[in-house]
Order: structure tokens, then C-alpha cells, then sequence
């Protein structure tokens, strides 16, 4: 009787340790983009909530991470992405709430081998940059690259508007148009693969208030050794006041994994595997000891 009771012991606690090897594993896979780990910001809801428009989150409201700047003030915003896709990045700002944003409604492919359209449903063949006056001047269209070219981290100074106001968002998207595992580029919520990534900046906008946040001395602080962008599509050196960067990269060259894998790599893939397989022969080995 003590025999099993050990071993069913045992054998709950080796299912709850490969439960929890799988789910320790699988959880930093849900976010492909972080300010986070940017080091600038905390965004609104967080990394693992990134798929839903406008701000990463269906039907959510503003969030308690809010940071205080001047009316027309240059901050650095620093993202990484640590899933790379074929992909580029849009800022816009509403003034009011987060209702003022659109989506990129179709693509025009940075790869030249991605099929054009790809499929039934593929909002593709035309570039829809600046398709709403809360795109930022100077803020679509930023550092385009294939998977295999992503960088780190991308950094931008960005100037704010010159506007007060209480409620006001900074809104980051990563537009996607990997084929191979996303399908057709398609923006309707709900529609296949979700093509873009959203992350929010909460603001208040306040002449004569205290700024807060990583810029909270009023001037715009760089970051060498950055990735900066620009609405030409530069990715290298820091950007300044959303022009172009101080030295643009060479062209991206097509290939490279479309990346949407686990964050971990083949290192973390081989060290989640290994404890799994480690703790089912242990559970095996103690299974046949009980019944002996």
C-alpha cells in the first residue's frame, strides 16, 4: 500500500513538473514585440497582449502605466523584437482615447518573392502609410526588413504634439507580411492569422506638469548603438525628431526564418525537451519499480 502511495506521489508530482517545464516554456512565445524589454516604457497591457486593435486587448481601457511629458516634447521610445517577421513599424497618436486609429488596410510586399496576392482575401499590391492624421509625421513605414535583417532593438525619437491633454495615447504597431505563416494579409479582427502586433503608450500632455518617464528632463535623449527609423525606411543609428537616421543600413536580402517560433530558440527548444524526456524516464523507471 506505501509502495503506491509513493508512486502515485510521485507520479503526480512528475506530471505536474512537465506541465509546468511546458508552460514555463511556452509563455514568453505569446508576445513577438516588447516595450518591456525596450526599457523605455511599460505599455498598457503588457506583452501578452498584443493581437487585438487598437491597443493589444479587445474592448480594454487605459491602463495605470501613464506618463507625463510637455506639450510637444521629443521622447526615445526603444522596442524589441525578439520574433522576427517580415515586417515594419508604425507611431500614431490620438489625442483623446484610442479610437482615432486605423489599421494598414493593404501591403505592398518588402520581400519581392512573397506572391502578390498570395490567396483569396490578400489585401496586398498597394502601401497604405499615413491613412489616418494620427500617424505621426515622419512615423510609418519604419525600418522595413525580412525576418533574417531584424535587429535587437529599434529606438526613436519621437516629437509628441504640440497639445495638451489628459487622455491621450501613443499607439506602436508591427505590420506583418509573412506568407508562410501569417497567409494573406488581411486587417479584419478575427480574420485568419492576426498581421499586426499592437503595443500603447498611456500619456498626459500638461504645460508646467512634472514629466515623468525616461525623457523626463524635457530634452530628447539618444541611444547609440540603436536601431533608429524614418519614414524612408532606415534602420541603423538613433533617429532624431523622427528624421532620418545617422547611417542607413544596406538593403535587406530576401530570406531568413519568418521566426514566428518560440522566443527560445533551438537552445531553449533542446532544454525544454531534455527535461521533459529526463522526467518521463524517471516516471517510467518509478512506475516499473511499484509494480515489481
Amino acid at each position: 500500500m506505501k509502495r503506491r502511495i509513493r508512486a502515485g506521489l510521485l507520479s503526480a508530482f512528475l506530471m505536474s513538473a512537465v506541465v509546468g517545464a511546458a508552460v514555463g516554456y511556452a509563455a514568453p512565445a505569446s508576445a513577438h514585440i516588447s516595450l518591456e524589454q525596450g526599457g523605455t516604457h511599460l505599455s498598457r497591457y503588457g506583452d501578452g497582449q498584443i493581437k487585438d486593435g487598437p491597443c493589444g486587448m479587445a474592448g480594454g481601457k487605459r491602463g495605470t502605466n501613464v506618463y507625463t511629458y510637455a506639450p510637444g516634447q521629443t521622447i526615445t521610445i526603444s522596442l524589441v523584437e525578439f520574433v522576427p517577421h517580415p515586417s515594419y513599424f508604425r507611431i500614431a497618436f490620438d489625442d483623446d482615447g484610442d479610437d482615432g486609429f486605423i489599421e494598414p488596410r493593404s501591403i505592398k510586399p518588402i520581400d519581392p518573392a512573397r506572391k502578390c496576392p498570395d490567396g483569396p482575401g490578400d489585401h496586398c499590391g498597394a502601401s497604405d502609410f499615413y491613412n489616418a492624421p494620427s500617424v505621426l509625421p515622419m512615423m510609418d513605414d519604419l525600418n522595413p526588413h525580412l525576418a533574417g535583417a531584424a535587429l535587437p532593438k529599434y529606438t526613436w525619437m519621437v516629437t509628441l504634439p504640440d497639445v495638451e491633454c489628459t487622455n491621450c495615447t501613443l499607439q506602436i504597431i508591427q505590420v506583418m507580411e509573412d506568407d508562410a505563416f501569417h497567409g494573406p494579409y488581411d486587417p479584419t479582427p478575427g480574420v485568419g492569422v492576426e498581421d499586426i502586433y499592437h503595443q500603447c503608450i498611456d500619456l498626459v500632455l500638461a504645460k508646467g506638469a512634472v514629466p515623468s518617464g525616461p525623457d523626463a528632463g524635457g530634452g530628447s535623449s539618444s541611444s547609440s548603438g540603436s536601431s533608429g527609423g524614418s519614414g524612408s525606411g532606415s534602420s541603423s543609428g538613433t533617429t532624431t525628431d523622427g528624421g532620418s537616421s545617422a547611417a542607413p543600413s544596406a538593403a535587406p536580402t530576401p530570406g531568413g526564418s519568418s521566426g514566428c517560433a518560440s522566443t527560445g530558440g533551438s537552445a531553449g527548444l533542446s532544454s525544454a525537451a531534455s527535461v521533459l524526456v529526463v522526467l518521463g524516464l524517471l516516471w517510467s523507471r518509478r512506475r516499473r519499480v511499484a509494480a515489481s
